[in-house]
């Protein structure tokens, strides 16, 4: 959501339409350049639009943000995808109202990936900035500083790709946020299995590495749920035989919600179903009812046919804990609790 575009009081829509799905990886004809797009929810009359800078596919969730001090909308936009090269994108707003991204700043740019995920903004080096961490297909992670658009750090995970966005929280206990995801082995389609990892958001460092699950493409949620101090990170994760991968048999599933203690690095299961999967969904966690306890919300997608990707139906879970809410920060959802990837 974004302000008000078209003066009836209504805030708009900003929303990124994709390339063509129905290409196979690799190739490039039909393929068909991303769409930037203001659209007035009210009716679904397209206020504004541009197409990527440079042309690619986008299939990458934007945002849209004030710098402490500032009056003026900023927008970061991604293209490219899993086998295709593109760039991480930043203009004003008022560009876009203009149907013209062509001056876009490029913050950051892959050959052969693209920018999937959404990135986060968060102040990592105390200038009361935000600053702009970002990670592409190609499983690299770039820091990027909000005033000055130098890179503050980076970051690769080999022989990895990743369509995850992150969980931010002070991880670490240093005072710095920083930065945990999913990123998946092998190469699209073909991916054989999952790691976590903690960015350390000082320099970009790994804090934590783990491999749980298989292929899947949902984002983690963060809350201090032992009240030690450090955040937790929740993740929802799929096991079968990995080396099946994300289009062949894959034979028997289970779908598990774990949460990760990083100040003693263990895992722990929530919730867990055989012959269920999560293959896109974030879970949602908060105060649901407003009892002062924390709800857990996620999916499980019904599991009968060979392929991961098949959709059968699903359930909705709601968990309510024991886990009193306090005033420290959480991650509650996709791209942040206000869905809009500010830390």
């Amino acid at each position: 959501m974004i302000p008000d575009q078209n003066n009836d009081g209504i805030s708009d829509l900003l929303v990124q339409n994709g390339g063509n799905p129905t290409v196979g990886p690799g190739i490039w004809e039909g393929r068909i350049a991303g769409v930037l797009l203001i659209i007035d929810p009210a009716n679904g009359q397209i206020i504004a639009g541009d197409t990527m800078p440079d042309g690619m596919e986008s299939y990458m969730s934007p945002l849209a943000f004030k710098q402490p001090g500032e009056q003026e909308l900023s927008i970061i936009f991604g293209s490219g995808g899993e086998t295709f090269g593109g760039s991480l994108f930043m203009a004003k707003l008022e560009n876009l109202k203009n149907g013209d991204l062509s001056s876009a700043k490029v913050l950051a740019s892959e050959e052969g990936h693209g920018f999937i995920a959404p990135p986060v903004l968060a102040d990592i080096n105390g200038d009361h900035t935000l600053d702009i961490i970002a990670i592409s297909h190609a499983s690299q992670a770039f820091a990027i500083d909000g005033k000055t658009f130098r890179q503050l750090w980076t970051q690769k995970i080999p022989d990895t790709e990743c369509s995850n966005s992150f969980a931010v929280a002070d991880f670490t206990g240093d005072g710095v946020p920083d930065f945990f995801t999913f990123v998946s082995k092998g190469e699209w389609p073909n991916n054989t299995g999952l790691m976590q990892i903690l960015f350390d958001g000082k320099d970009g460092s790994i804090a934590y590495e783990n491999s749980l699950g298989c292929i899947g493409f949902s984002s983690p949620v963060a809350y201090d749920l032992n009240n030690d101090g450090r955040s937790e990170a929740i993740i929802s994760i799929n096991e079968f035989d990995c080396a099946k991968g994300y289009s062949g048999d894959i034979g028997e599933i289970e779908n598990k919600l774990i949460a990760i203690d990083f100040v003693n690095g263990t895992e722990y299961v929530i919730d867990q179903k055989k012959r269920f999967k999560n293959v896109f969904t974030t879970p949602w966690i908060g105060d649901l009812d407003d009892d002062g306890y924390l709800d857990i919300v996620h999916c499980q997608y019904f599991h009968s046919t060979p392929y991961i990707s098949a959709f059968l139906g699903l359930e909705i879970k709601r968990i309510s804990t024991h886990i009193k809410m306090r005033s420290t920060r959480i991650w509650g959802g996709y791209m942040g609790t206000n869905g809009d990837g500010i830390y």
